[in-house]
């Protein structure tokens, strides 16, 4: 067993079961430890905070690791627990993501209530390893074709006649899929070990939005057995942590503070004729998760922002880090103040409106909108979400992940981030 499979185990087992959370600290996560898990708050702390409230709670608890394997830095478990002699039971899948001396740095998870045996129990014996990167392409593909792209007609390319299901809200795979709205809104990772493949997903059933593990096992390249586990995604006000997706996360602030330091950022609106405009604008104040910019009374920028308040920036500095916001910006009332106050922050516009001339400019504020972060400078490329002032984040069709196959295929679902 390797150093990161052994503390993934150790964390689980000496941790949750046995209580000894201060040597999980000590001995099995890393410096620093970011936390995906619903209702468990960042950090060490947040993870200790947590489960010894949990502890006396459920002062019994049986649990079993059924299933776990590694890849590369991560390591996927399908564990079993039993709490209070049966007062709950739970099934759990969870990615750990180590550090390079094998220490748990991060980590995803999903639960769900436990009804019988046959959803998590049964044989597990990983085979075929040299088949490991084909078959996470074949499961790739399935869920680039059948899942995202809808073509229900290829589902037996991928998927055996006789594939056994686990899942008990399932009869039957295939039919389950065309009678019900199923939709994976994108795919965050992919993880195989010879013939077996999880996936960890975003993904809509029947209209509710889900975080959910599809675990696979494949046979001479095609799917014969699948596990699923699923939970309800949490509104954005509840989280305790970044989500259940994001791997990083920083204050929105920070974010914005790219905006103000590259400055000179694009700004879109549109006409009183629909038609759109953009144009370089600087941002001159970012503070409180708002933005704040001016313009002449005079210009075309100006008379857009009064008939339709909707706008979209986007600004990249030189480290190739992106960031672009959607919003609506309203006029300041106090107006006066806010121009002495921009000048202040940014006194080379005294050359520009020198005097009085400064109060033909309005001041604009954008407090409430949602923005995205890339990080171009990385492979496979690093992207966020953030919101302004708590505005729900609407989060988009399609992700970027290591789960690009280069198929060519996701134009069908990437418009939804133009």
């Amino acid at each position: 067993m390797s150093k990161k499979l052994q503390n993934a185990t150790n964390l689980y087992l000496r941790g949750i079961r046995d209580g000894a959370v201060d040597e999980v600290l000590n001995n099995y996560m890393g410096k620093t430890y970011r936390q995906h898990s619903t209702g468990v708050s960042d950090g060490k702390e947040g993870f200790k905070a947590f489960f010894t409230d949990f502890f006396k709670r459920n002062p019994e608890r049986v649990i079993q690791v059924v299933r776990a394997f590694e890849d590369g830095e991560y390591v996927f478990m399908h564990v079993y627990q039993n709490l209070n002699h049966g007062g709950a039971k739970w099934i759990t899948t969870d990615i750990f993501h180590a550090d390079e001396e094998g220490r748990i740095i991060e980590h995803w998870d999903v639960i769900d209530a436990f009804y019988q045996d046959d959803e998590i129990f049964g044989s597990f014996e990983i085979k075929d390893e040299e088949l490991t990167e084909s078959n996470k392409s074949v499961v790739r593909t399935y869920l680039t074709e059948v899942m995202q792209n809808h073509k229900l007609e290829t589902f037996n390319q991928y998927v055996a006649d006789e594939m056994k299901e686990h899942d008990l809200s399932i009869s039957n795979y295939a039919s389950w899929i065309k009678e019900h709205y199923v939709n994976y809104d994108f795919v965050f990772r992919v993880m195989g070990a010879g013939n077996y493949v999880v996936a960890y997903s975003k993904v809509a059933i029947d209209h509710k939005d889900y975080a959910l593990f599809d675990i696979f096992r494949l046979d001479q390249g095609k799917i014969v057995e699948h596990w699923m586990n699923k939970e309800i995604m949490p509104a954005y006000a509840e989280l305790t942590n970044s989500g259940k997706f994001q791997e990083k996360i920083m204050e929105t602030n920070n974010y914005l503070q790219i905006l103000r330091d590259v400055k000179d950022v694009a700004f879109a609106t549109v006409d009183a004729n629909g038609i759109p405009h953009v144009r370089i604008i600087d941002i001159m104040i970012v503070e409180n998760e708002k933005i704040y910019f001016c313009t002449s009374r005079g210009k075309d920028f100006h008379q857009q922002l009064l008939h339709n308040n909707h706008v979209a920036i986007t600004g990249m500095n030189k480290n190739y880090q992106m960031v672009r916001v959607s919003g609506q910006a309203q006029r300041l009332e106090n107006n006066a103040y806010w121009i002495d106050r921009i000048f202040e922050e940014n006194p080379s516009m005294n050359d520009v409106y020198p005097g009085k001339s400064r109060y033909i400019l309005d001041a604009f504020v954008i407090e409430e909108g949602e923005g995205e972060f890339f990080d171009l400078s990385v492979s496979p490329i690093d992207r966020y979400s953030f919101s302004l002032n708590k505005k729900p984040i609407t989060l988009k069709g399609f992700a970027i992940s290591d789960v690009c196959i280069g198929c060519g295929n996701v134009c069908v679902t990437a418009h939804n981030n133009v």
